[in-house]
């Protein structure tokens, strides 16, 4: 009895039987080392994975088990790559491709060569003539059918697959299905792609693109200024009308505490001043609105010229009110020593 091993090809999960999972492995070890560093290798290796689960699916539908038998004819029509394959392989590959197997050529749907549906692409790879000969045919039935043959290429377009992979691509022209000829597709694609690339990015729309790209950066980047700009103005106005009523506010307080009169509509209580241990000493009251006075006035002050771009020197103005506000810390310290000083 042999024991079966769970293989997952290409998100297909077949039954493969011990000495054809080794055998299958060395095989997809080598195409892996052979395309590994290679710049279309991830394409070629899935497409050629994508390949050998198409043929176990097709030999899953009369056992449930892969053999050797099964994986030595997977091996016998995909063949070797090219570079770690000598010339006896490539002699025993192109022998054995001629004499028992014959490609099968499939009808899908062309999305490289498609203006709907891919169906005439497809049909033109595979009667081999210009899809552009067999659009021409579509738009003559349509209006001999007086519009019925649309249906037609519906139905065409809703029961005919897609060539997705390299290997659909090669059965829809009739062509070998061969790790060579994957090999060889996809580097011509790969080419197609840069050459197409290449002579865009040396056309006048490219040239055109890159200055409209370049041209709307710089006017997203003018907006974008403007808008932080004036976003930094509301800011720093909101800034600056904050501190200022927080200053007038301690300001009215200081002098409601030491008992001037204030006019009618500014005689209101202060307790977070009257009713706390400040009340107890004017000189404590004085440099505590000092030590909270200070840093507001320099908040109006810069905002103020940063706002409004008044010129001049801060160096002597900072000098000052440093100084004004270390005199309110040693004005609160002194205070808060006599207080606590008993008599």
């Amino acid at each position: 009895m042999k024991q079966t091993i769970k293989a997952n090809i290409a998100g297909f999960v077949f039954n493969i039987d011990e000495d054809a999972y080794y055998m299958l492995k060395r095989y997809l070890d080598n195409i892996h080392s052979r395309f590994a560093d290679a710049q279309e290798g991830t394409e070629i290796i899935n497409d050629v994975e994508a390949r050998i689960a198409e043929h176990f699916t097709e030999a899953t539908q009369k056992k449930q088990v892969i053999t050797k038998d099964d994986v030595n004819h997977v091996i016998e029509i995909m063949g070797n790559p090219k570079d770690f394959a000598d010339e006896a392989d490539d002699e025993q590959e192109e022998k054995s491709t001629k004499t028992s197997y014959k490609p099968l050529k499939r009808l899908y749907r062309d999305p490289d060569n498609s203006v709907l549906g891919g169906v005439c692409g497809g049909l033109g790879a595979y009667f081999n003539i210009d899809p552009i000969i067999v659009r021409a045919l579509f738009i003559v039935l349509l209006i001999i059918s007086i519009g019925t043959a649309i249906i037609v290429y519906i139905l065409l377009w809703l029961i005919t697959p897609k060539a997705e992979t390299t290997a659909q691509k090669l059965e829809m022209r009739g062509q070998k299905v061969t790790v060579s000829s994957i090999e060889d597709r996809i580097k011509e694609e790969f080419s197609e792609v840069q050459d197409n690339f290449s002579k865009w990015k040396s056309s006048q729309s490219y040239r055109n693109l890159v200055n409209f790209l370049n041209e709307f950066g710089n006017r997203l980047w003018e907006i974008l200024r403007i808008v932080l700009i004036v976003l930094g103005y509301i800011i720093g106005i909101g800034i600056i009308f904050i501190a200022f009523v927080s200053l007038a506010v301690l300001i009215v307080s200081l002098l409601s505490s030491l008992g001037m009169h204030l006019p009618h509509f500014l005689e209101f209580s202060y307790p977070w001043f009257s009713e706390t241990i400040i009340s107890e000493s004017k000189l404590l009251l004085i440099g505590t609105s000092l030590i909270i006075g200070i840093p507001l006035i320099v908040i109006i002050y810069t905002g103020i010229k940063l706002i409004f771009k008044i010129p001049g020197k801060e160096k002597a103005a900072g000098i000052t009110a440093l100084i004004v506000w270390l005199i309110g810390i040693l004005m609160v310290v002194f205070s808060v020593l006599e207080l606590h000083t008993p008599y």
